[in-house]
């Protein structure tokens, strides 16, 4: 582990019930540790009210800081507390459902000078999940939920902003490239996913109900309304909202453009239904999308969450040295 005085990178692991995935995590960290070659480290584990035994495992890698959420919870918090209690001097976000790839690090890290070749890098996303795996597609500009950024480059933009309950990430992303800062997204593999599938049934319609899905969509748009990079990447992901707000703005102005672009937005929700339909029928995702753009448009004038305040308790503040004989 090194001197804590002088460590070079944190990895900082997040979870809530995650007792059958933390320790492959962990032992995913270690051999990335040894294949990279880096001699002085730290890991932390923040918990977020697992009602498992997810820190139980967590505590049988004496080396493991960990710190288990008291208040509000979600990955930015998560985060965040993480981020704070770290000492290294570059951060490697990861969640606990997670298996870095070894050789990721071996190429992000530069063993001379002590951190990464880059100030953000991360990587494409191998998510398993029945019944095969899949590459999940990553944005080429924005960092995703598990990245290596040096310590200064966070904290010159205060880390991530908690009142994203998802699309925390994208935000983060936004605000580094207000301040010049450059994502290396590597066509390699960072880590393995283990999950579910992201558009089940139950899922999908629960992120509607829930307003999960809205953070990263109205909350963020609002709150980048005049950066050039929030519409590259609404354009890039959201299309049929665009199109969407465009036909109820044009409905008012000039009737024939307005129904024309009903039409377009009508084939573009077709299209999007058919290519994602996984978990729903044809018309059940065909819904959940024009569903998903009303109220998106909706909750831009009335959603506004607050930020949460970092409130967590240390369970095992400092990692356990060996016994001497």
């Amino acid at each position: 582990m090194g001197n804590p005085e002088n460590i070079l990178i944190s990895f900082i692991i997040i979870g809530r019930n995650e007792e059958k995935n933390i320790k492959r995590c962990v032992e995913g960290i270690y051999k990335g540790i040894e294949a990279a070659g880096i001699e002085t480290y730290e890991i932390i584990y923040v918990d977020s009210k697992s009602t498992d035994r997810s820190i139980e495992v967590a505590a049988q890698f004496p080396e493991v800081r960990i710190f288990s959420i008291t208040g509000g919870c979600n990955a930015a918090v998560g985060r965040n507390t993480g981020a704070k209690q770290a000492t290294g001097r570059v951060l490697f976000f990861v969640d606990a459902d997670m298996e870095i790839y070894p050789e990721f690090l071996v190429n992000a890290w530069d063993g001379e000078a002590g951190t990464i070749k880059g100030d953000i890098i991360a990587g494409q996303w191998l998510d398993i999940v029945e019944p095969e795996p899949e590459k999940r597609k990553s944005s080429k500009v924005f960092p995703g939920g598990t990245f290596l950024i040096r310590r200064e480059v966070w904290e010159s933009v205060d880390g991530m902003r908690t009142r994203f309950k998802t699309g925390e990430e994208s935000d983060l992303g936004l605000r580094l490239m207000k301040k010049g800062y450059r994502v290396i997204r590597k066509d390699e593999f960072i880590v393995k996913h283990f999950t579910v599938p992201y558009l089940g049934k139950a899922r999908i319609w629960k992120a509607i109900w829930s307003k999960a899905v809205f953070y990263s969509r109205c909350v963020m748009l609002r709150n980048h309304l005049f950066d050039k990079n929030m519409y590259r990447l609404l354009w890039s992901i959201d299309k049929t909202f665009i199109l969407f707000t465009l036909a109820l703005i044009a409905s008012f102005i000039y009737l024939p453009a307005g129904l024309a672009l009903w039409g377009a937005y009508l084939v573009a929700v077709l299209l999007r239904a058919r290519k994602n339909r996984r978990g729903l029928s044809f018309p059940e995702m065909t819904a959940y999308y024009i569903v998903s753009d009303t109220l998106n448009l909706v909750y831009f004038f009335t959603f506004f969450p607050p930020e949460i305040k970092l409130e967590y308790v240390p369970v095992r503040e400092k990692a356990l040295q060996p016994e001497t004989p």
